[in-house]
């Protein structure tokens, strides 16, 4: 499968190192935290690589420690996506990463697809542990396949189809690009979601609050 030239709308910022706990602002973007989620080897990094750089490194299999994170812009919507560490021993590290995330991205491997009962315990596994961390108030969440060039049959159980709890199930290559574009759709498309559940509330004109006032104060 020919895999298409990073898009133009998509640039990619300097990788940091230190943790962003709050939104931050920037003079056009308000930025967007993502965490993506999964066991260790699902492939998080090579989604994390994918999204920024649109690249596949072959030599990227050194498990993640702690966390790394990267600032991606998609058309007008900024986003600070971070990788974490799946191994357990790296775990406890997570909630210091995930705090304040408004996008949560759980990453299963499509291999598991075959076997219903492992990818129930999975999903609902990384699912239960993000809703019990401190996310954003308002927040999404995605569920990506990753590997599926490793698999043919691509079915996924009836009951997560019509799970409402995903704004979206997305099955990917990271190897050969397949649904990158897809992902990159929906995260868009979250943010959106998020945008119009953020918007102020519209108040009434200076001059109508102030005769309100005025009027409450000659009651009393």
């Amino acid at each position: 499968m020919n895999v298409k030239k990073l898009d133009k709308r998509y640039t990619v910022e300097k990788t940091h190192s230190i943790s962003s706990i709050k939104l931050i602002h920037t003079n056009k973007y308000m930025a967007y935290k993502v965490i993506l989620l999964g066991n260790s080897g699902v492939g998080k990094t090579s989604i994390f690589t994918r999204l920024t750089t649109n690249k596949f490194n072959t030599y990227d299999n050194v498990a993640t420690i702690g966390g790394q994170f990267v600032s991606l812009v998609i058309d007008d919507k900024k986003l600070n996506l971070w990788d974490t560490a799946g191994q357990e021993r790296f775990r406890s590290l997570i909630p210091f990463y995930i705090r304040g995330a408004q996008i949560v991205m759980i990453v299963i491997e499509a291999t598991v697809l075959s076997d219903t009962k492992k990818l129930t315990e999975e999903i609902e596994y990384w699912y239960n542990y993000a809703n019990s961390q401190q996310l954003a108030i308002k927040h999404e969440y995605l569920l990506v396949i990753n590997k599926c060039d490793m698999i043919e049959d691509f079915t996924i159980p009836h009951q997560y189809l019509i799970d409402n709890r995903f704004y979206n199930i997305i099955i990917l290559s990271c190897y050969t690009g397949y649904n990158v574009p897809l992902l990159r759709i929906s995260l868009k498309e979250c943010v959106e979601k998020l945008e119009k559940m953020l918007e102020p509330q519209t108040f009434p004109d200076r001059e109508e609050v102030s005769g309100s006032w005025l009027s409450f104060c000659s009651i009393l």
